[in-house]
Order: structure tokens, then C-alpha cells, then sequence
């Protein structure tokens, strides 16, 4: 599963996607539309996603706490 950016027109949508294979074929299915991009970021969604997402994994909790750091020293 990853995360992609879909256009439309002028405006960007976050999505959740997976690969799977049908026959021979790699295909793609939209897991979840999380909403407009602009949106989630204007309003602090987005890092609420990303924050929470983080949570559960050990490797990007790290980067996350690199960042917080980082912004601390500024």
C-alpha cells in the first residue's frame, strides 16, 4: 500500500492505493480517498494522518522525532 496524489483538473486529492495482481497484470485499487490536499493541509489534517500513521511504525517515528528536533534548534 502507498499513498499517491491524484489530479483533477486544478485540484490534487491524497488516496490510499494498493497493488494487486489480477491474472499477469499489476492493477491498482483506491483503498481510501482521504480528501482534498489543500484542504487537509490548510486545516492540520494532514499531520494528523501522517502523526497517527507514525505512531505505528518504529522506523518513521524516528524520522518524525528528527524533525521535531530540528525545529527546536531554529
Amino acid at each position: 500500500m502507498f499513498v499517491r496524489v491524484k489530479r483533477s483538473g486544478p485540484r490534487e486529492y491524497l488516496q490510499i492505493v494498493e497493488n494487486f495482481r489480477e491474472g499477469r497484470k499489476v492493477r491498482q485499487r483506491v483503498i481510501a480517498n482521504l480528501g482534498r490536499l489543500d484542504i487537509l493541509r490548510a486545516t492540520g489534517a494532514l499531520d494528523s494522518i501522517a502523526t497517527s500513521l507514525a505512531q505505528l511504525s518504529e522506523n518513521v517515528a524516528v524520522v518524525s522525532s528528527i524533525k521535531e528536533d530540528n525545529q527546536r534548534v531554529e
